[in-house]
């Protein structure tokens, strides 16, 4: 572990973690460094919480709830963070809804209250004409996104996961489906979710742990949840089984091709060594591809279920699909047969320890990590510190050949707007079979 990270490490005490007494999760992760604080809280309400033919919900309900309280009418609660020269958002995930404030630190109280009127009082506001607002803020976002490759990526997720699964739903938020909502819709959504025992509270930055731990139990103490403690189910892990390859249209002006992994979450060690994992195959293939792409990038994600591998290309043109898959299935076979040296994953490894330590110096980075119960950045970089090439070995049961979903993305002028899938071929199974499922359309 390189110096400055031992000294940012030793700068900041452990995070305190504990419950109130109305269910409410608070995670206190003080700095001895720093002149401001953010205040996040996460309610475990995210699109894979909406009902089947309500997709948009729990997008409409987030806007809703930033709308105003009681004590705090329309947009007051952004404003009086932003007078005090802190920035505040919200946004909505699969998985969960987020709202945070990053202040001076001088001025933790306020997004504490702010935040826990909306909790209190926000429900009280809820009306047509607001709820009407709202939904042409939803649809007016819908439309600048636009054909992305997000939506590709939840177009995939019908054959990516099973039925009942959350990650499965179609989450686009089309009109219709927000056109639809109705005030009791939202109103129902609020009371079911927006509640302190399926929420986490994350204050991080300077500030004292008694001081703050006090003013928690001011503003959120009081408010009762309702009967029935909710439990907590995380999506479960979702691993291939096989190689499938999709074929979609769509109306974009470039073709796509990508290749997804699925890897099992698990503790830091696993965690970063499919980070490097990741940046090692991204740096073969960036000379490998050199000819056939605009641009390509491997990324890791890590979602509650499972952590992610994505190659995403750009190709020159539709030809060279075949081409690319061909060097990709080389680059993963010499990986899996010739391993890596030390100084091929090392400068790899500290440019991912560096990310880490800049997460760990922004609040809000680290409060996003500690809602949702990801691994903290002083864990990753520990990790990181004892990384050897040998933890990647076991990552090839995952990513491989037979364990892999490819999707190629070309033009269609008539294709419906996200795209459609236009065919499926399953192109190995576990014993190598080949088999074609058809076209969807």
């Amino acid at each position: 572990m390189i110096p400055a990270l031992v000294v940012a490490l030793a700068c900041s005490a452990a995070p305190e973690d504990f419950a109130l007494d109305n269910g409410l999760r608070v995670v206190l992760a003080p700095e001895a460094h720093g002149t401001q604080v953010t205040v996040l809280l996460r309610y475990e309400a995210g699109h894979a919480q909406d009902p089947e033919g309500y997709a948009g919900l729990a997008h409409v309900v987030e806007h809703l709830v930033h709308r105003g309280t009681r004590h705090l009418p329309g947009l007051a609660g952004t404003q009086h963070v932003v007078r005090v020269g802190g920035d505040h958002n919200a946004f909505t995930t699969p998985e969960a809804t987020l709202y945070f404030s990053t202040v001076p630190a001088s001025e933790l109280a306020l997004p504490l209250w702010v935040e826990s009127d909306r909790m209190a009082f926000a429900l009280e506001t809820f009306d047509a004409e607001t709820l009407e607002h709202v939904k042409q803020i939803v649809r007016h976002e819908s439309d600048e996104r636009g054909a992305s490759l997000g939506e590709f990526a939840e177009l995939l997720a019908s054959i990516r996961y099973p039925e009942g699964h959350p990650y499965r739903r179609d989450h686009r938020a089309d009109d219709d489906a927000v056109d639809d909502l109705e005030l009791d819709h939202a109103r129902w959504f609020f009371q079911q979710h927006y509640r302190p025992d399926n929420a986490t509270l994350v204050v991080t930055g300077r500030f004292d742990p008694a001081a703050a731990r006090a003013e928690v139990e001011r503003y959120f103490g009081p408010i009762v949840a309702p009967r029935g403690r909710r439990p907590r189910a995380p999506a479960p892990a979702v691993l291939f089984d096989n190689a499938r390859r999709v074929k979609i249209l769509a109306r974009l002006p470039i073709p796509i091709w990508m290749m997804t992994w699925h890897v099992p979450r698990s503790d830091a060690r696993r965690r970063v060594a499919t980070e490097v994992f990741a940046a090692v195959l991204d740096a073969r293939l960036e000379g490998d591809l050199e000819d056939l792409v605009r641009a390509s990038e491997v990324g890791v994600r890590h979602r509650d279920a499972h952590s992610e591998i994505t190659l995403v290309a750009i190709p020159t043109e539709d030809e060279a699909f075949a081409a690319i898959e061909a060097k990709v299935r080389s680059a993963l076979l010499e990986l899996e047969r010739d391993g890596v040296t030390k100084p091929e994953w090392y400068p790899l490894a500290m440019g991912i320890e560096t990310q880490y330590l800049t997460a760990r110096e922004e609040p809000l980075s680290r409060a996003h990590a500690l809602a949702a119960d990801q691994i903290a950045p002083e864990e990753a970089i520990e990790a990181l510190a004892a990384f050897d090439a040998r933890q990647l070995a076991p990552l090839h049961r995952w990513v491989n050949l037979y364990n892999t979903l490819i999707a190629e993305v070309r033009f269609h002028r008539y294709a419906a707007r996200y795209g459609e899938i236009d065919d499926i071929e399953v192109i190995a199974g576990p014993k190598g079979q080949k088999r074609r499922m058809g076209r969807s359309r």
